[in-house]
């Protein structure tokens, strides 16, 4: 609920999710009509060698990331 309470308070216009997964907050801000770019290594996406406003073209008003689960998943 971490990203419920940030959209209510913030009210981004634009949001950016870095470690988007399985998109669950993509999906979330599309519920709420956020514009919404979700992110993600498996996708491709590599956020120690790409740059994230370059993948995006525009600043957003929030920028969600989360470590990964160390335990749930093997990444190499």
């Amino acid at each position: 609920y971490i990203l419920l309470e940030l959209l209510a308070a913030l009210k981004p216009r634009f949001v950016i999710d870095v470690t988007a997964g399985s998109g669950t907050n993509v999906e979330l801000c599309n519920d709420f009509g956020i514009r919404v770019l979700g992110l993600d290594l498996k996708d491709g996406f590599n956020a120690l060698r790409e740059s994230v406003l370059g993948r995006a073209g525009e600043p957003a008003d929030l920028t969600w990331s989360h470590p990964p689960y160390w335990d749930v998943k093997k990444y190499s």
